[in-house]
């Protein structure tokens, strides 16, 4: 899944997300939870808030902000991963966190 947020994919000053001016989609991630409204019946079927794992942060995100990850944005991640000599190469399921 990717995530659109105002965050940079690298870390900022502290450590922690950099902010940037322009959103972009974050990701690839992985969805854990889907979350039920306050007041929503259980027969309704309807999931609004989606709970989303990139790079070990959970990120809370409205349905209407997700997207999968293409085919193309798949291979990307994997061929940016692609195995160096002395370095173990991770799998894009091993990397996204289950």
């Amino acid at each position: 899944m990717k995530v659109w947020r105002k965050y940079a994919a690298e870390q900022g000053p502290r450590g922690g997300m950099h902010k940037t001016f322009r959103a972009q989609w974050l990701g690839p991630g992985r969805v854990v939870f889907h979350e039920v409204l306050q007041g929503q019946r259980p027969e309704d079927q309807r999931r609004h808030i989606v709970w989303v794992v990139i790079g070990g942060t959970m990120h809370r995100c409205s349905v209407h902000s997700i997207r999968k990850v293409t085919e193309r944005e798949r291979l990307r991640f994997m061929r940016q991963n692609i195995q160096k000599p002395g370095k173990v190469s991770k799998t894009f399921s091993q990397n996204v966190p289950m």
